[in-house]
């Protein structure tokens, strides 16, 4: 943070921005916060719902087209947000599947996924 608010950031800035990032990380399960006066970060594995995760990898599959599902499921931005494990992506994508946010292609044996009929 310190380097995208510039050299030498006024302290007030700094501390408003932290506290602003980390309230919204908390709030969608990114990052847990106890404390109030001495706050305790840490990060955890996320678990984020599961259609809004497929609607956010089916726009990014919009934007990008169609890419290997073992490759942009670990490295879409919900799932470097939320730190999922791999046996949860599997179980989110199935749901994005069935629900028509994504779908399942296959060349030369790989698996390809892209945005469905259900993304609008």
């Amino acid at each position: 943070m310190s380097a995208e608010l510039g050299p030498n950031p006024p302290p007030e800035s700094f501390l408003k921005t932290r506290s602003t990032l980390q309230a919204a990380l908390a709030s969608v399960g990114a990052i847990e916060r106890s404390g109030s006066a001495a706050r305790t970060t840490r990060a955890r594995h996320g678990r984020p719902d599961p259609l809004a995760w497929c609607w956010s990898l089916a726009v990014e599959l919009r934007e990008r087209g169609e890419q290997t599902e073992a490759v942009i499921t670990r490295r879409c931005f919900a799932s470097r947000l939320f730190t999922l494990r791999p046996e949860v992506i599997d179980g989110y994508v199935e749901l994005g599947l069935s629900e028509g946010l994504l779908r399942r292609g296959y060349l030369m044996g790989q698996a390809l996924l892209s945005a469905g009929e259900g993304l609008r």
